[in-house]
């Protein structure tokens, strides 16, 4: 049977290999900290479209691996681990799931605060940003993801597009310095350089990340857990994609 990944316009593989990207940025920090002699190589299933794995090689021989399972109906990932005699290669298993870095208690938001989301509905992605100062609503803004050439990872795409253009407005609003909060994992990483962006969504991210004026804190909350916030931009975005399926297109919400 030939392989479903040959076919250019195979709907998951940039996906897989981004979230690849993720798992080896975690490793590779651990390893050169560390100091381990341990290398990684990310690879896609090729009997399995919805499989791929990050391994753990030691002067060039297989380790351990990091597997990494997509559901598209449930757009989430699973993530399992190749048993592995090696202690170091099972910290290293340990290291694949991190905390998000703050709580959902109320904080005080001194200052420009920007909270940013994406929305996802299996055809088609939105994005969503919300400006704050001193804790005040400044502006919020909503709309559709209109590039086609990203939609073979439109899973995430909403979450990128919403950092992108919420930088643009503050750099038209002058706004100098903001702290950012964001869901999705990869964008810390790949914003703060912790690992190379190499998939094409992670490098239009980048641009519009390094294109901006704008001096960002970057700070991780966790998804759905009462950030009131958070949950406001989720709901812009989510919304745009309501409307969408209503037969109205998303509109900048001003």
């Amino acid at each position: 049977m030939d392989s479903l990944f040959k076919a250019p316009d195979h709907p998951f593989k940039e996906i897989l290999l981004t979230k690849c990207d993720e798992i080896a940025s975690i490793l590779a920090l651990e390893i050169n900290g560390l100091e381990l002699p341990f290398t990684l190589a990310s690879s896609i299933n090729e009997k399995n479209i919805y499989h791929a794995f990050v391994s753990i090689l030691l002067n060039g021989k297989r380790q351990g691996a990091v597997n990494i399972f997509f559901s598209p109906k449930k757009n989430s990932f699973t993530l399992t681990t190749d048993r592995s005699p090696d202690e170091m290669v099972n910290h290293l298993y340990s290291t694949v799931t991190l905390p998000a870095t703050s709580s959902p208690a109320e904080e005080k938001l001194d200052g420009w605060h920007i909270f940013t989301d994406g929305s996802f509905n299996g055809k088609d992605a939105a994005w969503a940003f919300i400006i704050l100062k001193d804790g005040k609503l400044i502006e919020e803004s909503a709309g559709a993801v209109t590039d086609r050439s990203h939609v073979s990872t439109y899973q995430i795409v909403g979450e990128f597009t919403a950092v992108v253009h919420a930088l643009k407005r503050c750099d038209e609003l002058n706004i100098t310095e903001a702290t950012l909060h964001y869901d999705l994992d990869l964008i810390g990483k790949i914003a703060t350089g912790r690992y190379r962006a190499k998939a094409a969504v992670s490098q239009f991210f980048l641009a519009g990340v390094t294109s901006a004026n704008v001096r960002i804190t970057w700070n991780k909350v966790k998804a759905h857990n009462g950030n009131k916030w958070n949950e406001k931009a989720d709901k812009l975005a989510s919304g745009v994609l309501d409307q969408s399926r209503q037969g109205s297109s998303g509109r900048p919400l001003q």
